[in-house]
Formats: C-alpha cells, sequence, structure tokens
C-alpha cells in the first residue's frame, strides 16, 4: 500500500461527482491529501487558483495548482508509478447512458443536496447562491422538484436496472477498479440520497465495496 507522506489540498464539494472521481484515488492510493470545502457561491478561492469558478481543484505539495476532475486523477496516478485509472477515453462508456436522464437526475438530486445540508452549503449565502441557480437549472424550484420524487424514481430505477448486468460487484476489492468506476461509482453515489430507491442488490453490493475501498461514503443511511 502506497503511504508516501504528499502534503496536498484538495478542493471540492462533497456532492459533485467530479470531486468524487478524485477523492475515489486519493483514498485507493492512501496518498495524504486534505480535502478542503468550498463554499457554492465562492467564486474567489477557485479563481484564484486556477482562473475559474470550477472543482476540483488540487494544490500540490509545490504549492502549484491543478483543475479538472480528469487531469488530476491523471497527475494522482502518476505519483506512485503504478497506476490504477487507465487510459481516458474520449466518450466514456456510461456517458450517453446517463445523459438519457440527466433531467430527472438533477430533479431528485437536487433538493436533497439542500435538505441534507451539504459541507458546500453551509452558509446562507451559499444556501442562497444554491437555491437561486438550481431553479434556474431545473426551470423551478427546489421544493417543486422535491414533489415530482414519486413519479421520477420510477425512471430512474428502471436506467439502474439497464446497467446491472454490466458491473462487476466486486470492484474496489484487490484494487480491482476499473476507468469506468471512476465515472460510473460519483454518479450512482448522489442517488444514494434518495430514499428507498430501488437499486437493484448488484449496484448496491458495488457501491458499498467501492465506497469502503475508496473510502467515499455514501449517503444511505441519511437519505431523505
Amino acid at each position: 500500500m502506497f503511504n508516501r507522506v504528499i502534503l496536498m489540498k484538495l478542493y471540492i464539494f462533497d456532492s459533485c461527482p467530479f470531486c468524487v472521481r478524485s477523492r475515489m484515488l486519493v483514498g485507493l492510493k492512501n496518498i495524504d491529501c486534505s480535502l478542503e470545502y468550498l463554499m457554492a457561491d465562492d467564486a474567489d478561492t477557485p479563481t484564484r487558483m486556477i482562473g475559474k469558478k470550477n472543482v476540483p481543484v488540487l494544490e500540490k505539495d509545490d504549492g502549484s495548482y491543478l483543475g479538472e476532475s480528469w487531469e488530476i486523477n491523471r497527475y494522482i496516478d502518476g505519483i506512485d508509478g503504478e497506476p490504477l485509472m487507465g487510459e481516458i477515453p474520449n466518450m466514456p462508456k456510461y456517458e450517453t447512458w446517463f445523459e438519457s436522464f440527466a433531467t430527472e437526475y438533477d430533479l431528485l438530486c437536487y433538493p436533497r443536496m439542500l435538505k441534507l445540508n451539504m459541507p458546500e452549503l453551509n452558509s446562507e449565502g451559499a444556501r442562497e447562491y444554491f437555491i437561486s441557480s438550481r431553479k434556474k437549472v431545473m426551470g423551478m424550484t427546489l421544493d417543486e422538484a422535491f414533489a415530482k420524487t414519486e413519479q421520477l424514481q420510477p425512471v430512474i430505477e428502471s436506467k439502474l436496472n439497464e446497467i446491472t448486468q454490466d458491473v462487476s460487484p466486486d470492484a474496489g476489492s484487490d484494487m480491482n477498479v476499473k476507468f469506468d468506476d471512476f465515472y460510473l461509482f460519483p454518479l450512482l453515489r448522489n442517488l444514494t440520497m434518495v430514499k428507498d430507491l430501488g437499486f437493484p442488490s448488484t449496484l448496491t453490493r458495488y457501491m458499498e465495496n467501492l465506497s469502503a475501498a475508496t473510502r467515499v461514503p455514501l449517503y444511505l443511511q441519511v437519505a431523505v
């Protein structure tokens, strides 16, 4: 197990799938990298570091910064000379699948991010920013989106069933992690915010194993 001390910081939102991609590698490689939660309305900090409001941002041990999740992962993956992630494809395997229900996904997840009081929403300004910006994205309020849960859940559950045969429930064991896992797991993790969402047992095992291996917790115990 790689345990070289490298003093780095990863600036993130807890609910951001892009951030989870990088958190996964940090956990798998046992890298000493602190997680720093930015507020949702904080444009100044990431802009100072990488020239734009974007997360994740990696502050390397030499004080320089790196943005964009796949580039951060490429850097982290090369630290020990034993890459796990593999080559980054032009089109991730699950991208088209996710795009087919991205609207429904957002309507389910965004209201719950506020209800679960994500670290990036832990200020009045951040919460106000999130409420306003998500209304523009969704075309409705967070409360209106939350009220659609019963009609949205069957759509999502149908999509989850489509990929049940594709995933390895043992992913994460013995460092058995592929590129596709860095795309899929973060998306599935956010859906664990939804109470009583019907995950196929194979996907539940997949998520729980990867959560343990990467040290990125699921939301199952606090789902709403």
